[in-house]
């Protein structure tokens, strides 16, 4: 009975499809037992159930199929790979050699950028500090070397006061600064005041006139100052050098016994901008300096300010 019902609905069944060529042997019979279990149940009389493909494989594909989707994989990372560049980035629409082309052009901005401003370096707002005398190698009365000596005392500073200065002086040397406030005795004492003066501000000096007579040498400069508290430009001065007895012609050697040393030196500085750059007192300098030409300058005048004579 159950074999004629199984003749009878294999007869009316309808043709089975093709197995996919894809199914493994283990897959393919895993279906034809499915497919005889649901025919030999109780009641089988009616449709055949339907039999659901087995998943794709996956780990028992052949040795060929699998070598070929590792390399399409492989392809297919280092494509992405080379892709992922910052040229890539930029703007990956663009062809490789537009790309090309922008990086370059931007890599040379950015090399011209860096030489004109160097990193962590600042570009100065004021052209660079010197010195300097007039032309010509000599003035009124002196030789070509007392010329020089008096140049070289007036404008040494921080770089060469022992060799520009210091050496020009006699050993009995009187020097008085430019405010009037220290007065200097001797060679020895004078190396002490130029090494402190030119530790604490730079300087650099421009004569702008001189005048050479006799043993006696003046001349008028511009000073530019590097204070630690700020920068002086301009401060108008004079200097006053008297040298050694001698007629200023011969040839001193300037081992101390020549008439080319310097034994006295005054300057002339009005050193109120110099006091104003001043901590603590230096507000105050600049009121009173500010007041004292606001009132000569006024119609009311300074006496109700700063007091008449009694």
């Amino acid at each position: 009975m159950r074999a004629h019902a199984v003749t009878s609905r294999a007869a009316t069944a309808q043709p089975r499809p093709p197995a996919r060529a894809a199914r493994k042997p283990q897959a393919a019979r895993a279906a034809r037992s499915v497919r005889r279990r649901a025919l030999d149940g109780d009641g089988g009389v009616g449709v055949e159930p339907v039999v659901l493909d087995p998943p794709p494989p996956v780990a028992e594909e052949g040795a060929s199929t699998a070598d070929e989707l590792e390399a399409s994989s492989s392809v297919d990372d280092r494509s992405t790979r080379a892709d992922a560049t910052p040229e890539a980035s930029t703007n990956p629409g663009l062809p490789a050699w537009a790309r090309g082309v922008a990086v370059s052009v931007a890599a040379s901005a950015v090399v011209c950028l860096g030489a004109a401003v160097p990193f962590g370096s600042i570009v100065p707002s004021s052209p660079a500090h010197s010195t300097g005398a007039p032309a010509g190698a000599t003035c009124g009365d002196f030789s070509a070397r007392r010329t020089r000596v008096a140049r070289e005392i007036l404008t040494c500073n921080q770089d060469n006061w022992e060799t520009n200065c210091l050496a020009h002086y006699s050993d009995d040397l009187r020097y008085v600064d430019g405010p009037g406030l220290t007065n200097v005795l001797g060679k020895e004492e004078m190396a002490t005041y130029l090494r402190n003066q030119f530790a604490f501000s730079n300087q650099w000096l421009t004569v702008t006139d001189e005048t050479c007579v006799a043993d006696t040498y003046v001349a008028t400069w511009s000073l530019d100052m590097d204070l630690g508290t700020g920068n002086l430009v301009d401060m108008p001065g004079i200097s006053v050098l008297k040298f050694r007895d001698g007629d200023g012609d011969g040839d001193g050697d300037g081992d101390g016994t020549g008439a080319e040393l310097v034994r006295y030196h005054r300057d002339y500085l009005p050193d109120g901008k110099i006091w104003e750059q001043a901590p603590v007192v230096g507000p105050l300098v600049k009121f009173q300096r500010e007041t004292y030409v606001g009132c000569m300058l006024s119609p009311r005048g300074c006496a109700d300010l700063l007091g008449a004579p009694k």
